[in-house]
């Protein structure tokens, strides 16, 4: 029989049923056999359907072997989801699970481990490296060793440096000071070779390294790899796609499934251009194209495609959906991020009251710090949440905790702790020893050192001055106190400075501290919002971790949302200069095609019902909607709702002007505007799609 696996007659029944339910491009990519093949799977397109279902496909009807079979996912719940559905197959034997399933790591690390001894225990995982790479820049010297952000940004540019294959001396570090990057990953690097580490990032490299220079393993891998098969093919990076390359080679029996539109993760080093550009790569290669979306109703998923078109570097696609036409996406104008937070907490509400549950509901933004008014409002209306990114960067950011110190400090809340936190922020030139010889002696901490004799006149001064503005704060409002600390006291500028050191974006200090004003604008008494931060510091992770799985709403960011789906979702702040992040003519356009990738996979999450939320106004300042909403085709006879009689409006051509009247003429809708020079008459839909105006 030639080693072909032999099935009982009912299971044959039960398969051929089951391809039945297939349409005519599942089918064809499931019975794919020799060769590269590229499948783009769309949101909803039954991807994962195709993958288990191929895979038993090569087995039944092409005799491979199922050890031989090679699945890769890129996170070990896909993997183990791709495994159970594949294992859930009704014509399922015990011998099929010789396939391997994996994420890259984990098949690159097999291969290391057979051929090179890699053993777990030596395996710093990421929270150990983080520790190791604080430590590191302690010892050369660098303040910032307390710094999450920059430690952060330092293992994103290894990261990145590792997944494209660049070299150390000829890499620029874009979000951290060059010469701090490199000295910093030099001792890394020298670390891990006497202590004998390797890291998530290794495993990529030591495995592509192995491979290219050791022929014989090379094609001891091919043989026992001989069909391949990738999911989310679009956040490839060029190093997993070369060793991928590698094995397939020379049958190339590579299937690769993915959605270009899809690739958000560029900052980690994935490739999109390896997607496009596969069918040139391989001359040979089949394209198929999943065309039914099974997840969302034809206007969300219509909304969706008129955004995403405005692309260029991307494969052009036409999706039809199996479900009805629904509802257009719901553009809502709102005053502020606070409000906006209240009125969605409200939907939920009443929806829950009129007997919905809770997990229908996703609150999805584009950055953490949005999270910090979700997470004040739902605490405060005890809505129950799950929070897909941990603690909201507010909330766990060292600038609150040195706000906080200094409003401890005024009440008198572990005020010595609280002293020692921001005696030289900004820096008073206090020296250390001085603060330490008295942090145990009796008497207030303040008048101790001011007394201490070696201070000179300035830093005595500095110190009084300190003690005054405390008493001051004590009388204050929570808000007026923080912006007191940010303005007169000079922590702003001590900021600004701190950034300017460190090559940082100012604008992520500059957001941080004015969530911070936000939140605390509830709270009038200092030691009312103290106990708030309390409050969520213990209930978040806690949330996290209860929340999960129950019927909770679901609150994260556009990168945690790719995958999921829900019945109602939320588009949290669609303005410029949040989506995209980058405002106007500042951005490039492969940075507007990454933030328009994002947008999109933030609306196909939605099954039924998608808000778009619009805040008027950030931070007490005019923002104007996103460039995005004026992309999507079913946005007008929402938006249009939000022009009134006395808005202030700006054209492009005849400046600022003041609507009057408003007039419904069939379809379209007439203003009349009164400028500075003339009063006209303007068809508002056609002002809106050629982006003409915008409220003021």
């Amino acid at each position: 029989m030639g080693g072909r696996i032999i099935l009982p007659f009912f299971k044959v029944l039960h398969m051929k049923a089951d391809l039945r339910k297939l349409n005519k491009e599942q089918l064809e990519a499931v019975k794919h056999y020799k060769g590269p093949c590229l499948v783009i799977a769309g949101p909803g397109t039954g991807k994962t359907t195709v993958i288990t279902h191929r895979v038993m496909h090569l087995i039944k009807e092409y005799r491979v072997k199922p050890n031989e079979i090679l699945v890769i996912t890129f996170t070990k719940a896909a993997a183990r989801e791709m495994e159970e559905r594949f294992c859930k197959l009704p014509y399922y034997q015990k011998d099929y699970k010789r396939v391997a399933f994996g994420t890259f790591h984990s098949i690159f690390y097999r291969i290391l481990r057979a051929y090179k001894g890699y053993r777990l225990e030596n395996l710093l995982d990421e929270k150990e490296k983080y520790y190791v790479i604080k430590s590191i820049i302690k010892t050369l010297g660098y303040d910032f060793y307390e710094d999450e952000q920059v430690i952060e940004s330092i293992i994103s540019e290894m990261s990145y440096m590792y997944n494209t294959l660049a070299n150390i001396d000829d890499y620029e570090a874009s979000s951290i000071d060059n010469a701090v990057f490199k000295s910093v990953f030099k001792e890394y690097e020298k670390y891990k070779y006497y202590n004998d580490k390797y890291d998530y990032d290794d495993m990529l490299v030591h495995c592509y390294k192995l491979l290219i220079s050791n022929e014989e393993i090379l094609n001891s891998i091919r043989a026992k790899y001989r069909y391949i098969l990738i999911d989310e093919f679009q956040d490839i990076n060029k190093v997993q796609f070369e060793i991928m390359r590698l094995i397939a080679y020379p049958d190339n029996n590579i299937f690769v499934v993915g959605d270009d539109d899809q690739s958000i993760y560029s900052f980690r080093g994935a490739d999109a251009g390896i997607m496009i550009e596969f069918s040139r790569i391989y001359n040979t290669a089949v394209k198929i194209t999943l065309r039914y979306n099974y997840r969302s109703c034809s206007a969300i998923i219509n909304s969706a495609m008129s955004l995403i078109s405005n692309n260029k570097n991307r494969y052009e696609k036409k999706f039809v959906t199996v479900k009805d036409m629904g509802i257009n996406p719901l553009v809502v104008r709102v005053e502020d991020f606070e409000q906006e937070a209240k009125i969605i907490c409200q939907k939920i509400i009443d929806h829950v009251n009129q007997g919905g549950s809770y997990s229908e509901f996703a609150v999805i933004h584009r950055t953490n710090l949005q999270s910090r008014a979700f997470i004040d409002a739902f605490t405060i209306a005890n809505i129950p949440y799950v929070s897909y990114d941990g603690l909201a960067s507010v909330y766990n950011h060292w600038l609150l905790k040195d706000i906080l110190a200094y409003l401890k400090a005024a009440i008198g809340i572990d005020r010595r702790n609280s002293l020692i936190r921001i005696i030289n922020k900004p820096n008073r030139y206090i020296p250390r020893y001085v603060i330490e010889e008295n942090i145990g002696k009796e008497g207030d901490f303040l008048d101790n050192i001011a007394i201490y004799s070696s201070l000179n006149d300035f830093q005595r001064k500095s110190i009084y001055e300190l003690k005054d503005s405390l008493c001051r704060i004590r009388s204050m409002t929570t808000s007026k106190a923080i912006k007191y600390i940010r303005g007169y006291i000079g922590y702003e500028e001590y900021i600004r400075d701190y950034a300017f050191a460190k090559s940082i974006d100012v604008k992520l200090f500059d957001e941080l501290l004015d969530e911070i004003n936000s939140s605390s604008e509830s709270f009038a008494k200092i030691n009312d919002y103290i106990e708030h931060v309390r409050i969520i510091l213990e209930s978040v992770d806690y949330k996290y971790n209860e929340n999960r799985n129950t019927n909770a709403v679901s609150l994260m960011t556009m990168h945690k949302a790719k995958g999921l789906e829900f019945e109602q979702v939320f588009i949290s702040g669609a303005v410029d200069g949040v989506v995209p992040y980058i405002k106007g003519d500042d951005i490039s356009l492969s940075e507007l095609e990454d933030e328009r990738r994002l947008f999109y996979v933030a609306m196909t999450r939605a099954k039924r019902v998608l808000y778009i939320f619009v805040p008027k106004n950030r931070f007490s300042k005019k923002v104007y909607p996103s460039r995005f909403i004026r992309e999507i085709d079913s946005w007008l006879k929402d938006y249009r709702n939000s022009f009134k009689c006395g808005d202030k409006i700006n054209h492009k051509h005849f400046g600022d002007g003041i609507i009057k009247g408003i007039e419904k003429r069939a379809e379209d809708y007439i203003l009349t505007v009164e400028f500075k020079n003339d009063t006209k008459r303007l068809n508002l839909d056609v002002l809106l799609k050629n982006k003409i105006i915008t409220l003021i």
